[in-house]
């Protein structure tokens, strides 16, 4: 299926999964998902998103689990500040209050990346926009979960994130 503004992360099991997005008629909440197999590609859907997303982040927060923060929500009409953690033991997505993205609002089309810090999985997202470009990069705490303000994106702060993607 053909989409937009979708967003996208292979898993640690090595699987493709692609999230949301538009296609020519509607915001999508549907998950495809990839993965190779003798070396054939094998698409087939996947659970269903909490609600139907463009312009969203998507990261596996650790082995069992995938976070959806952000973007834009028809069902809300408006940039969204709802967090929500698909357990792939469960099958179940949980979305709570506690998960809200505090730091910066609501956002659209933000940037993030999971990376590990210690032995420790953190979802990292920068910018987007919320009828204006944000220039604030937080992270995901996974023992308190709540947001944590990293800094604003200055050139500091960016040449700290190139730096660390480059390793």
């Amino acid at each position: 299926m053909g989409r937009a503004y979708a967003s996208a992360a292979v898993l640690p099991n090595g699987e493709l999964w692609i999230t949301g997005g538009a296609d020519k008629k509607n915001i999508l909440k549907t998950i495809e998902i990839l993965s190779v197999k003798n070396e054939k590609w094998k698409v087939r859907s996947g659970p269903k998103m909490p609600r139907a997303l463009i312009g969203h982040c998507f990261a596996p927060l650790n082995a069992n689990e995938d976070i959806i923060a952000g973007g834009y929500s028809p069902d809300e009409d408006s940039y969204t500040n709802k967090v929500d953690i698909y357990n792939m033991n469960t099958g179940k997505w949980l979305s709570k209050s506690w998960m809200l993205l505090e730091s910066g609002g609501p956002r659209f089309d933000a940037s993030c990346l999971s990376i590990l810090v210690g032995s420790e999985s953190r979802i990292v997202m920068a910018g987007g926009w919320n009828n204006t470009g944000m220039i604030i990069t937080e992270y995901y705490d996974e023992t308190s979960q709540t947001w944590q303000m990293m800094g604003k994106n200055d050139g500091e702060l960016n040449s700290c994130l190139t730096a660390a993607l480059v390793l």
